[in-house]
């Protein structure tokens, strides 16, 4: 039919979009490539946010007197010695609200990088962490060092699809992830399967072909 638009092309296996393809050696196969998921980095500064946002709302009621349009149900502040309504805007619960409001944004803006910079990667040949936030940090381990993959997950982690994984490694170097724990590892099951597929092809290379 013509008129519609072509469905979009899907990448081909084996292309990385998180991690700089020149930190892989000759030879390397990216298998799995995964920021952690938003829950663990990015709950508390968006909860922070919103609650600053709200206080400021109900300090700049206080602040006009009036009540602002569409948010009637917001509470005021009772006046008292220390509190008078309305509020000049150089008072210093006016000040506070502005400083919470900008922590928050800071918060947010810190854990969002941080949960950007932070990349999961299992290759043909070992598994690769990617971190910082001024400077790419990177730890791996040998697929050959690893002797288990474990994971937990509890109710709320299986429903919105990530879990908690424990790699059980020889650790043989200061940059090697041996017996870590990383929380909020989206689909987890599919990295243990992964890392178990890769680790067989290594047991089990693959016989010369005919020359």
């Amino acid at each position: 039919m013509t008129g519609l638009p072509a469905p979009a092309a899907r990448s081909p296996p084996g292309v990385l979009h998180l991690l700089k393809a020149t930190y892989l050696t000759e030879g390397e196969t990216p298998l799995y490539e995964s920021h952690p998921t938003r829950w663990i980095f990015l709950v508390g500064p968006v909860t922070f946010l919103v609650l600053a946002v709200i206080a400021n709302l109900v300090l700049w009621r206080n602040v006009t007197g009036a009540p602002i349009p569409g948010l009637g149900l917001l509470p005021t502040i009772p006046s008292s010695s220390l509190l008078k309504v309305p509020y000049p805007v150089s008072s210093w619960p006016v000040i506070l609200g502005v400083l919470l409001l900008l922590a928050g944004v800071l918060f947010f803006a810190i854990r969002y990088y941080r949960w950007i910079r932070t990349v999961y990667v299992v290759t043909s040949t070992r598994i690769i962490r990617q971190k910082g936030i001024f400077t790419h940090d990177y730890d791996e381990i040998q697929l050959g060092q690893v002797r288990g993959v474990e994971i937990r997950t509890g109710v709320g982690q299986r429903i919105l699809g990530y879990g908690t994984v424990r790699l059980s490694a020889e650790a043989l170097g200061a940059n090697d992830m041996a017996n870590e724990t990383w929380p909020g590892l989206p689909h987890p099951l599919k990295f243990q399967r992964i890392i178990e597929g890769a680790q067989q092809a290594l047991r089990s290379p693959r016989p010369p072909g005919p020359s």
